[in-house]
């Protein structure tokens, strides 16, 4: 989709929706200010939680593994807290 149906002027991307399952974008036109959208076909996340809950009852109730990277503290005090204990290792 690139041209305006209405006037054929360009049209720029507006809005992402999937949470209907469906990957739905609108687009709106630069000149004349309609707006139209594109059905794109099933949304990614549902596939893949489609395809997780095919594996089977054992494969889909394990825990998807996590980064190994430690999440920082999240306020000022617990970070100068964080540092002096390193410090003292």
């Amino acid at each position: 989709m690139d041209t305006c149906r209405k006037c054929g002027g360009p049209l720029k991307p507006g809005e992402k929706d999937t949470s209907s399952g469906r990957d739905i974008r609108e687009y709106i036109c630069i000149g004349c200010g309609f707006a139209d959208w594109e059905d794109r076909g099933v949304a990614l996340w549902k596939l893949l939680h489609d395809d997780r809950n095919e594996m089977g009852p054992e494969l889909a109730a394990t825990p998807i593994p996590q980064p190994l990277v430690s999440a920082a503290p999240a306020s000022r005090w617990n970070r100068f807290l964080a540092c002096l204990r390193l410090r003292r290792m």
